[in-house]
């Protein structure tokens, strides 16, 4: 299979918007594929965005994208990025995807970009944003850690039976008014979680635990944030309205003067 150059595939596929999608490398399977379908799915391309941390290729990236998909990943965010110091269950970090993902995030928010930030994405958008992760929901509430993270050990054992448990949509959220439910069941595995708010996010959903589960900026078209997996619940409501709101955006904003693209005071 011969392998396009980047600009090629924007301009060849240009009528589709193109969704750049940000994963973790040592599951990249797991974790490009079923996003991948989730998207296309919607009438947009995917491609994936290499972690650098050259700043310059970053805004290459973005200069060609419509939006961006932040997705999940083995690897947890680097307290030092938060300003606070590391707790003994840490999982392991990447200092580059660090730098990446929190560099694309802040593109789209300087850009209004339309951003969806899918577990370890949704943690992104807060850090950017100024805010913090709480480092192990365990090391709060045992009980509370094994309701979000379930027993599996591995990420393919996840993926083919995803763990499930509640959220409850906030009063006053798009998310319970457009769907005219309180809450709904989601697929998730997470052992960190939002903490403090950042600037702007408000939350959206939270587990019957008190767990942040969704967030949004209000500052912004569309920011939004998801602790579960909405590519392994594809039907279920909460997740296509969360896939038809982000091409709904994507569109609107393709359709804009570029003048008008910046970011709302």
């Amino acid at each position: 299979m011969t392998i396009q150059p980047l600009e090629f595939q924007r301009r060849r596929t240009s009528v589709r918007p193109l969704i750049g999608f940000v994963a973790g490398y040592d599951e990249d399977r797991p974790f490009f594929e079923k996003p991948a379908e989730l998207i296309r799915g919607a009438g947009a391309n995917l491609v994936m965005l290499a972690h650098t941390d050259d700043d310059g290729m970053i805004e290459e990236y973005m200069n060609l994208v419509d939006a961006v998909v932040i997705g999940g990943g083995v690897e947890d965010l680097s307290p030092a990025r938060y300003g606070v110091a590391a707790h003994e269950k840490l999982g392991p970090t990447d200092l580059v995807r660090d730098h990446f993902d929190l560099a694309v995030a802040k593109h789209c928010l300087e850009r209004d970009m339309p951003l969806l930030g899918i577990c370890r994405g949704s943690q992104t958008i807060n850090v950017a944003l100024g805010g913090t992760l709480c480092q192990d929901l365990a090391s709060r509430d045992v009980e509370s850690g094994a309701r979000h993270h379930g027993d599996w050990t591995t990420l393919e054992a996840f993926h083919a039976t995803p763990h499930m448990h509640p959220v409850l949509f906030e009063a006053g959220s798009t998310l319970r008014s457009a769907l005219q439910s309180r809450g709904e069941d989601v697929c998730s595995y997470h052992h960190q979680a939002v903490d403090a708010l950042g600037v702007d996010i408000a939350v959206t959903a939270r587990a019957p635990d008190g767990v942040i589960e969704a967030i949004e900026s209000r500052a912004h078209s569309f920011i939004v944030g998801v602790q579960w997996h909405p590519e392994l619940a594809p039907a279920a409501p909460v997740n296509q309205f969360l896939v038809a709101e982000l091409m709904r955006h994507v569109l609107a904003r393709k359709a804009a003067p570029k003048r008008s693209r910046a970011r709302r005071a």
